[in-house]
């Protein structure tokens, strides 16, 4: 089939291209009003409820990276990965993605540390130590229980596991908080310089003498057949030590 040729006249080719750019001017216009950041949707990833920070607090680092309000911000203009790094650089935060749409929204995804033990030292102030070994301030939102680290041990500044022996520490607090007996029974740490660690329980009052943080299920062991089997028959209060550094050995003073 032969197509009969379409024969447009000059005037009627300049009317088109002037609807083109008519249209065109349109949708860039349409596209810019989509490009400026509209709203923020912060969702903060919870899932151990430690409020130590909130969506005001997410807005306003936010806020202060960029120098002006995010809102009202050209989205195309937007450095997301550097927003993303100065959330992450806050030690609350382990995870933070930024996304933006073409409707003008900005999602903030935030995902929170948790804290596993509080460290206590006379005339210093106090701080978490997080799962992964991040030192994290105290806030003034939120107190989270967890077991009490205390002692002359030099704690490093940013990372437990960046000083020798802070990763057998680290695995120690975790086996504890991971065993519901030992999480309820274990009040606090008292670790000296050298990385000798003593238990002080909740209930009894034994002091428990673990040494450094090595040989944990073994120990744990042991101090399960002094609470089982030796307490029992002698009566709780009956030993004011237990040493459980030694193999093979309880001993009870």
């Amino acid at each position: 089939m032969i197509w009969p040729k379409i024969h447009i006249s000059r005037g009627l080719r300049i009317v088109l291209a002037g609807l083109l750019v008519f249209l065109s001017i349109g949708f860039s216009g349409a596209r810019l009003d989509h490009d400026t950041c509209r709203r923020m949707l912060i969702n903060i990833n919870n899932q151990y409820q430690n409020h130590f920070l909130n969506e005001q607090d997410i807005m306003a680092i936010l806020n202060s990276q960029s120098g002006t309000p995010v809102i009202g911000t050209s989205l195309s203009r937007m450095p997301l990965k550097t927003l993303e790094q100065r959330l992450k650089s806050e030690s609350f935060i382990s995870n933070a993605q930024l996304f933006a749409d073409l409707k003008g929204s900005l999602t903030v995804e935030v995902d929170l540390r948790k804290p596993i033990a509080r460290i206590v030292r006379s005339g210093l102030p106090d701080n978490y130590i997080a799962e992964d070994g991040t030192i994290l301030p105290i806030s003034d939102k939120y107190v989270s229980r967890v077991i009490l680290v205390s002692g002359s041990y030099d704690l490093p500044p940013q990372n437990l596991t960046d000083k020798e022996g802070g990763e057998e520490i680290l695995e120690l607090i975790r086996f504890i908080n991971g065993h519901k007996f030992w999480k309820a029974q274990v009040a606090q740490l008292d670790i000296n310089k050298q990385g000798e660690i003593i238990l002080y329980p909740q209930v009894t009052k034994q002091r428990v003498e673990f040494g450094k943080a090595k040989d944990i299920e073994r120990k744990f062991n042991k101090l399960e057949i002094f609470y089982k089997r030796i307490l029992p028959e002698k009566g709780w209060n009956t030993y004011e030590r237990v040493n459980l550094q030694f193999e093979g050995q309880i001993i009870a003073e």
